[in-house]
This record gives C-alpha cells, structure tokens and sequence, in this order.
C-alpha cells in the first residue's frame, strides 16, 4: 500500500540523507501521506528502534519492508539516498538513488559480501 512505501521512504530520507546535495532525481516523487506523524515518533529514537517501530508500522498496513531495501540500509550507517523517481523506460517502476561507500561497509558486512566472494573468485574457497 502507498501508505507503507510512504513511510519507509520517509525513514529511509531520514536516517540516510544526502546532505550534500550530491544527486537529486529530474522529477522526484512526492509521498502521497502525510507521515509526519511517524517522524515524530523516530526523531528521538536511535536507527535500530526507529526500524523496528517501522517494520511495526508497515505491518499493521500488512505490508513489510522490502528485503533488498532492508539489506541495504544495514550496510553502512553512512548510505546516502537521493529521492526517489519514476523509471518509465523500466516498466514504471518507482526506483530510489543511493550511495554506498565501500570503505564504510560494517567489518562483518564486508567480511559476508565482499571478502567471501573475492575468497571464491581467487579459489581460496
């Protein structure tokens, strides 16, 4: 439901903006409700409470937070997000910039994702 994409892209502009000003979509998308509400109850909360006050909210919608979005914000308390567009050319698909640094990457992180696949590829398997 929009209500939930609403709020995870509000959590998301929250806990991980480009102060910056790095990159900004041609027509960003606009939330379609109001959650300032849910700004409110996170602005005071550290990210680990905040998200689960979040997986809580969007389940009530009975929706959950996607598991590449989710995956993605435990990387690295440094990602950056840049709005969120509309892709015409890829079926209409609402798609969210971000930025990851690969030297801010959590150690166990980079040890699951990073070093275990240059493990595979040198045969140190």
């Amino acid at each position: 439901p929009k209500q939930a994409r609403d709020l995870i892209l509000t959590f998301i502009g929250h806990y991980f903006p480009d102060n910056d000003g790095l990159v900004t979509a041609k027509s960003p998308l606009d939330l379609y409700n109001d959650t300032s509400f849910f700004i409110k109850e996170i602005s005071t909360l550290n990210y680990e409470e905040a998200y689960k006050l979040l997986t809580q909210h969007v389940r009530k919608l009975n929706a959950s937070v996607p598991p590449l979005i989710s995956a993605y914000m435990s990387l690295s308390s440094t990602m950056k997000s840049f709005g969120t567009a509309l892709n015409k050319k890829f079926g209409d698909v609402e798609e969210t910039g971000i930025l990851i640094s690969i030297d801010d990457i959590f150690e166990q992180k980079k040890e699951r994702h990073i070093n275990s696949y240059l493990k595979e590829k040198n045969g140190d398997t």
